[in-house]
């Protein structure tokens, strides 16, 4: 008896820019280069298009592997009219401590609130 398997997904890709739908549902998105040096705290500030009528939620990705070490991303102060975005290295490939530093990597967000 051959099983029959049925597989779906879905894909939201968005280029950078900002969309404004019904019912006040506004989304915007970008892509930005960004490194690590923790001893510099190294925190970028990303402004959006257009401020939101309420603080947005917002998701972000590293869409490139420049890095031997996977990074944490860390977003904080997220406002009407931003967010602050870092990355985080914690642990290397083998395991140990890592030094906080990071290659430069391609970031993509996306932002969608009021």
């Amino acid at each position: 008896m051959k099983k029959i398997i049925t597989l779906s997904a879905a894909v939201l890709a968005f280029i950078a820019s900002s969309w404004i739908f019904a019912a006040s549902l506004n989304i915007q998105s970008g892509t930005i280069l960004l490194y690590s040096d923790r001893a510099s705290s190294t925190w970028q500030l990303v402004t959006f298009d257009e401020p939101f009528s309420a603080v947005p939620d917002v998701v972000a990705q590293t869409v490139t592997y420049a890095g031997s070490d996977d990074p944490n991303i860390r977003i904080q102060n997220v406002s009407k009219s931003g967010f602050e975005i870092r990355f985080d290295e914690q642990n290397t490939a083998s395991g140990s401590r890592a030094d906080g530093s990071h290659a430069t990597e391609s970031v993509s967000w996306i932002a969608v609130g009021k």
